[in-house]
């Protein structure tokens, strides 16, 4: 599936994605910052899709779930940032670092927001102040009626 814009700025790539055996879906959102290219909760497209939008320079990995694409992106030359705890989970990605409350490594267009109060993900919650979009992963689920059960 390709790109699709859902806000000024805001785009994302939907793919199939099983868990245990329930097909969840997995959503990638690209973010046009002033810098380049932000990717929240990289998924498998390929590099071309996104640089039509512009220049991927950042990613992130925003809980303990959300990684599984993060290695080949990191290869592709993105500044890579993460929730906390994934860097031991995954030593072999070449993370810039863990994201805290003190942290914005995006500039002033996203504001962070990493939750402490639910560990089994470590989610980083994200808001992009031009569109204003929330952009979350594991805290909140959607599922279309067509989905089964």
């Amino acid at each position: 599936m390709p790109l699709r814009q859902v806000a000024p700025g805001v785009h994302v790539h939907e793919t199939e994605q099983s868990f245990y055996g329930l097909e969840v879906g997995a959503r990638m959102t690209v973010l046009e910052l002033e810098g380049g290219l932000l990717l929240h909760s990289p998924t498998s497209i390929e590099p071309s899709a996104v640089e039509a939008l512009g220049t991927p320079r950042w990613l992130l990995a925003p809980n303990l779930f959300h990684h599984l694409s993060a290695g080949a992106w990191l290869e592709h030359g993105l500044e890579g940032w993460c929730a906390r705890g994934l860097r031991a989970k995954r030593p072999e990605l070449a993370f810039a670092g863990e994201v805290t409350e003190r942290c914005s490594p995006f500039g002033d267009e996203v504001l962070l927001f990493p939750l402490t109060c639910f560990s089994l993900t470590n989610e980083v919650l994200l808001l992009h102040r031009p569109s204003p979009t929330l952009v979350v992963t594991d805290l909140v689920f959607n599922f279309a009626e067509t989905r089964p059960g």
